[in-house]
C-alpha cells in the first residue's frame, strides 16, 4: 500500500514552503512570470521564445507549465507552486498534449524539444 497519496505529498510540500515563507509574498507566483520566461530562454536556448512562436494556441498556464517542466519542476512541485491540485496539473499536461498534436503516451518535454528543434 502507498505511504502517501498525491493529495498528502502536496500537503506536505505546501506546507513545508510555507515554514520556509516561500509562499507568501512570492512575486513570481504572481507578477514575475516575464522575468522567469527570460530565464529560461537564458538558460534552454530560447526554449521559451520557441514554444510560444511555434505553439500560440497555448494559455498562459500552459506555457508556465511547460517552462517550469523545462526547468526541472515535477508534478507535485509545479501544484504547489500554483497552489493546485496535481490533478490540476494533469488537466493542464492533457490540454497541452491536444493543442501541441503530442502523443498521449509521449514525454511532453521530449515532444516539445523534438518540435521546437524542427524550427
Amino acid at each position: 500500500m502507498l505511504k502517501h497519496t498525491q493529495k498528502e505529498k502536496s500537503e506536505k510540500l505546501l506546507k513545508e514552503l510555507d515554514k520556509l515563507n516561500l509562499l507568501k509574498g512570492n512575486k513570481l507566483l504572481s507578477t514575475r512570470w516575464n522575468d522567469f520566461y527570460h530565464h529560461i530562454d537564458i538558460s534552454f536556448n530560447h526554449f521559451h521564445e520557441r514554444l510560444t512562436r511555434r505553439y500560440p494556441a497555448l494559455n498562459e498556464k500552459e506555457v508556465q507549465l511547460c517552462c517550469l517542466m523545462k526547468a526541472g519542476f515535477r508534478t507535485e512541485e509545479i501544484a504547489a507552486v500554483w497552489m493546485q491540485s496535481v490533478f490540476t496539473v494533469h488537466k493542464y499536461k492533457t490540454s497541452i498534449r491536444k493543442k501541441t498534436k503530442a502523443p498521449e503516451a509521449a514525454d511532453i518535454l521530449v515532444f516539445l524539444d523534438k518540435t521546437l528543434a524542427e524550427n
